[in-house]
């Protein structure tokens, strides 16, 4: 289960925008980056035309449902559930604009994944600002300008799910409440998880596919500046996110294995 923002519409500007023109230092790394990766300014550019009009999602309650009560953290549960479709609907019309044709299985999937690695770092500067990070998980700042890409991030987060959950049924959602029926929601604090998982999975008995996305996103950010000197990951392989719903979408229990 998990508790989302109220829906507003803004615009939201360039995430290398963001990154780089802060400072003359920025702008002068943005020049460099336009003339080393020029393709990366292209996706900048095209993503940020698609996330202008990109539906935000307006659940009955906002706040990350271990600070809601229990009433409140299981109507925005079955909210999310009733809302899947369209979810997933908003995010194959955005890779659309990619020529990109999503797919919970096959082909479908392998292009969503070949997409991913590409496009996972411009959708929300600054991903490991605490700041940033608490807007996700705690939703409570809304998701919209600066922060209008964590709807995508949260619908990925989605898509993986339901990726796992068409290779195994036995898997399911399961959400956590944070408070007893008719007990006060205990005070807010950073937290790194949406309060929404998987339930079934022979790799992980309960997992959250939303901080995992959220997460890799953040280490493709971190590993794809040109300016850091950091190797690329595993994480930039066009096929990880594909491999990721074999691993845990697996219907046979195998022994646990790096990822």
């Amino acid at each position: 289960m998990s508790a989302f923002l109220l829906q507003e519409n803004s615009a939201t500007s360039s995430p290398l925008e963001e990154i780089f023109l802060s400072t003359s230092v920025g702008r002068l790394k943005m020049s460099l980056l336009h003339l080393l990766r020029p393709r990366t300014w292209a996706r900048a550019q095209r993503l940020r035309k698609a996330l202008s009009h990109y539906p935000l999602f307006a659940p009955p309650h906002s706040g990350n449902p271990a600070f809601l009560d229990f009433d409140a953290a299981r109507e925005n549960e079955g909210y999310l559930l009733e809302q899947r479709s369209n979810r997933i609907k908003a995010l194959r019309d955005l890779l659309h604009v990619f020529d990109v044709e999503l797919a919970l299985e096959g082909p479908g999937l392998d292009a969503v994944s070949t997409w991913f690695p590409d496009h996972a770092a411009l959708l929300v500067t600054g991903l490991r600002k605490n700041a940033v990070r608490q807007a996700f998980f705690r939703w409570r700042t809304p998701w919209v300008g600066r922060l209008r890409g964590h709807n995508v991030i949260f619908d990925l987060g989605l898509f993986f799910g339901e990726c796992i959950i068409a290779k195994n049924p036995k898997c399911c959602w399961r959400g956590i409440v944070g408070a007893a029926p008719g007990k006060p929601p205990p005070p807010e604090r950073d937290i790194g998880w949406t309060g929404i998982g998987l339930e079934g999975s022979h790799r992980d008995p309960y997992f959250d596919p939303f901080a995992y996305v959220y997460t890799t996103c953040s280490n493709i950010q971190s590993y794809a500046s040109p300016f850091n000197g950091v190797p690329p990951s595993v994480e930039m392989q066009p096929g990880y996110l594909a491999h990721l719903v074999d691993v845990y979408g697996d219907t046979v229990r195998r022994p646990r294995r790096p990822e």
